[in-house]
C-alpha cells in the first residue's frame, strides 16, 4: 500500500514522503496512529502542505523539546535511599521513579520510557542519565543516589575479615561501573566526591 507520511517515523521517512509499506502495517499501525494518510490522488496533490505543515509542527515541538532539555540539564534528581555493605541498595532506582522525580521537581512531565536506562540503578553514586525528548533532541539529568544519611559514604580500598584469629585482607570489588558505550540509553556514572 502506498501512502503519505504525515509525521517522522523511524526506518520510513520524514513527512511528505510516498513510501511503500504492507497493508496490515499501514491498517493496523500507522493509519489509526495518524502517521500516514493513503496515497490518493487528491492528497498526493497536497504533498507540498503535508511537508510544510509537518515541519512548522516539528519545529514547534523541537523548540519545545530543546527548552525542556535545558531545563534538564540543569536538574539535579537525589534519592535518599537505604543501602547496605558496599553502598548497594535494598531496592532499585527505575526510570518511572526517575521520571516522577522530575516531574515533582521541575512540572515537566517525562514519559518513563524515554530515560535511557540500560538497568535500574542499585548502587549508591552519581549518574548522568540520557532523555530522549523527541528525534534528534536528547538531554541528560543528574541523578544523585545518597543514603538515609544524605551522602555517599566512601568504600574502603581493603577491608579486613577476622578468620580463625587471624586478619584476612580481602580486595574489594568495585562496584558495577557502567560506561557509555556510545549506544543511545547508556548511563554514565558521575566521578565520586570524596
Amino acid at each position: 500500500m502506498r501512502v503519505i507520511l504525515l509525521d517522522e517515523v523511524e526506518n520510513l521517512g520524514k513527512p511528505g514522503d510516498v513510501v511503500e509499506v504492507k497493508d496490515g502495517y499501514a491498517r493496523n499501525y500507522l493509519i489509526p496512529r495518524g502517521l500516514v494518510k493513503p496515497a490518493t490522488k487528491g492528497a498526493l496533490k497536497q504533498i507540498d502542505q503535508i511537508r510544510m505543515a509537518a515541519e512548522k509542527r516539528l519545529a514547534r515541538e523541537r523548540g519545545r523539546a530543546e527548552s525542556i532539555a535545558a531545563v534538564l540539564k540543569e536538574t539535579v534528581i537525589e534519592f535518599r535511599v537505604r543501602a547496605g555493605t558496599r553502598n548497594r541498595l535494598y531496592g532499585s532506582i527505575t526510570s518511572t521513579d526517575i521520571a516522577q522525580a522530575i516531574e515533582e521537581k521541575t512540572g515537566v512531565e517525562i514519559d518513563r520510557r524515554t530515560i535511557g536506562l540500560d538497568r535500574p540503578l542499585r548502587q549508591l553514586g552519581e549518574y548522568i542519565v540520557p532523555v530522549r525528548l523527541m528525534a534528534g533532541v536528547i538531554s541528560e539529568v543528574k541523578v544523585r543516589v545518597l543514603n538515609e544519611e544524605g551522602e555517599i559514604p566512601e568504600i574502603p580500598d581493603w577491608e579486613e575479615a577476622e578468620e580463625g584469629g587471624e586478619v584476612v585482607a580481602e580486595a574489594k570489588s568495585e562496584p558495577d561501573a557502567l560506561q557509555a558505550s556510545g549506544q543511545e540509553g547508556a548511563q554514565v556514572p558521575v566521578q565520586e566526591q570524596k
